[in-house]
């Protein structure tokens, strides 16, 4: 029982048992052995329930609840229908409502609805005439007796709307309270996840970006061991930032698809190169199974890729002998869409079926032992069913203890349109030579990767660090493409696109930035043609790029 009803059961059961008292006084006063033995049970039983109040509310209130209606069927049968009885009973009523939660305690409340009614026919049944109450006259009646019940039944009706209201209030502030509170709370956490994103995706990017760069200078056999651990890690490290990001967007009902066309063959090669070498230390198969003709469709690859990668980061984890497997099995398929069910399965030490909707919770997984042997944080399945679901699809899962599991989900989406040239490396290539592109970043490492990962397509690179010098520079010579940071000294990248804007509309800008919180529609009136978000793939900046040039 909460606190409030609580209250509200003590107030009714003390005024009951006083005003019980008070007609038990009378009534020895009168003489009349009717009203006598007729409130002494409703007194005792109300003394009952005050002894169970403190130590057990939910028997206490069982019995005040029994008792209220045998007290209004006794003075119902002493006073007739004249007596404004259904005053009586339309308040029994609603005090089973105030004392009982509809939404708990159904049961209960209908119970005893139906208690007094059968109660309240009963005595329309008997024309209000069950006792007999020819000893009491209808002087000691209407001079002693009923005044007092009338207007102490009127009393208890008003002190609990009062009281009720009173609680009522009391509840109310404390929710708008308590609200507040959670409202200020959710925008503090917001903002925090906000910076960690921006401040953690900065340094992530030069990393990853780095690592692209040394891998392409030739390295030395026991340097790209080296090389190949820093990108694992550094894209571990992304994966769990996108995880937490993801759970609170998700919370927030904020998570967006954004489709774009797509190879799964491709996709899956570039999965399998970096999962390979793990699959290997371990002595498991890797193994990919997807139709080299499978159309290029049209599929949000960052939030489908963060689905593959948590699943697959989830069975090298339990798996320690035989395979992983990523298969992709068309269902149907015709000229413009097809359905296909992604599939990935491992040979691992599999789930407890008592486990298997637990595994699904945020930072929860199948035992405490789990964690201790394997590690993780417990947010990758969770991640897993919200994207899947966002998706318009759901999650499944066959799992057997000690042999494996698999999990897999259908999706239903366009076939693309693509223009061969775009998927065209050595064409992407020949579009960036001899091209002038401004790169405008304060981040001297930023810098560093987009000028080496366009100087190797012999791009023409100028760079500046703040909005400002973006602006003089775009007033004196022509690019074919401007690539700008958003946050920069001096000038920042808002401003510094509505100058250039001013006098330049047709130079192509495009936004690289660590803020996961921008929205490119919002952008649309400053004539921003695209947004690369930070850490990205070479291969998108450059197919970004050259398809604007």
């Amino acid at each position: 029982m909460s606190k409030r009803r609580l209250k509200l059961l003590s107030v009714f059961l003390y005024f009951s048992t006083a005003l019980a008292l008070t007609v038990l006084l009378i009534g020895l006063y009168l003489q009349n052995k009717l009203i006598i033995y007729g409130v002494s049970v409703p007194t005792l039983l109300y003394a009952v329930a005050i002894y169970f109040l403190k130590t057990k509310p939910k028997i206490s209130r069982f019995i005040y609840a029994l008792t209220y209606v045998v007290a209004v069927f006794i003075c119902s049968s002493l006073f007739g229908r004249s007596a404004s009885v259904e005053i009586y009973y339309t308040f029994y009523y609603l005090l089973i409502f105030i004392i009982f939660s509809y939404r708990r305690e159904k049961l209960q409340v209908i119970l005893f609805t139906f208690l007094a009614t059968i109660s309240w026919i009963l005595l329309i049944y008997f024309d209000f005439n069950i006792f007999n109450y020819n000893s009491l006259s209808e002087y000691e009646a209407t001079t002693y007796l009923y005044p007092f019940i009338f207007i102490g039944n009127f009393a208890l009706i008003l002190i609990t709307l009062i009281q009720f209201s009173y609680e009522n209030a009391k509840m109310f502030k404390k929710q708008q309270e308590n609200k507040n509170k959670a409202i200020a709370l959710l925008n503090l956490k917001t903002t925090f996840l906000n910076a960690i994103d921006e401040g953690t995706r900065a340094p992530l990017n030069a990393i990853i970006g780095l690592t692209y760069l040394l891998n392409d200078e030739q390295p030395r056999e026991d340097q790209k061991d080296i090389i190949a651990s820093l990108q694992s890690s550094s894209k571990n490290l992304l994966e769990l930032l996108n995880n937490i990001l993801n759970i609170s967007k998700s919370e927030k009902n904020n998570l967006t698809i954004n489709r774009k066309p797509t190879s799964l063959t491709s996709l899956y090669n570039e999965i399998k190169n970096i999962y390979l070498p793990n699959c290997k230390e371990k002595n498991i198969d890797f193994i990919v199974k997807v139709d080299p003709n499978f159309p290029i469709i049209t599929l949000d690859k960052l939030r489908y890729t963060q689905v593959i990668n948590n699943l697959i980061s989830n069975a090298l984890k339990f798996t320690n002998t035989g395979s992983i497997t990523a298969e992709i099995v068309t269902k149907e398929e015709n000229k413009n869409n097809i359905t296909f069910t992604t599939i990935i399965s491992d040979s691992g030490i599999g789930i407890p079926d008592d486990k298997i909707d637990v595994i699904w919770e945020k930072f929860t997984q199948a035992t405490s032992k789990t964690t201790k042997l394997y590690g993780g944080t417990g947010l990758g399945l969770s991640i897993v069913k919200n994207i899947v679901t966002t998706m318009g699809t759901t999650i499944q899962l066959n799992s057997e203890l000690n042999k494996g599991s698999s999990f897999y989900f259908d999706l239903t989406v366009d076939k693309a349109i693509v223009n061969p040239l775009e998927t065209d490396s050595i064409l992407i290539e020949k579009k960036l030579e001899n091209k002038k592109i401004l790169i405008t970043d304060d981040n001297k490492i930023n810098i560093l990767v987009l000028k080496q990962i366009l100087k190797k397509r012999k791009a023409i690179i100028h760079e500046v660090t703040n909005g400002k010098e973006a602006v003089d520079v775009v007033k004196k010579e022509t690019f074919d493409l401007i690539l700008m940071d958003l946050n920069m000294p001096i000038m920042d990248g808002y401003d510094s696109i509505k100058e250039i804007r001013k006098f330049n509309n047709y130079t192509p800008i495009v936004i690289i930035t660590a803020n996961n919180t921008v929205n490119f529609k919002n952008l649309k009136d400053s004539n921003i043609s695209g947004i690369i978000s930070q850490p990205f793939e070479e291969d998108e900046l450059l197919k970004v790029s050259s398809k604007l040039i």
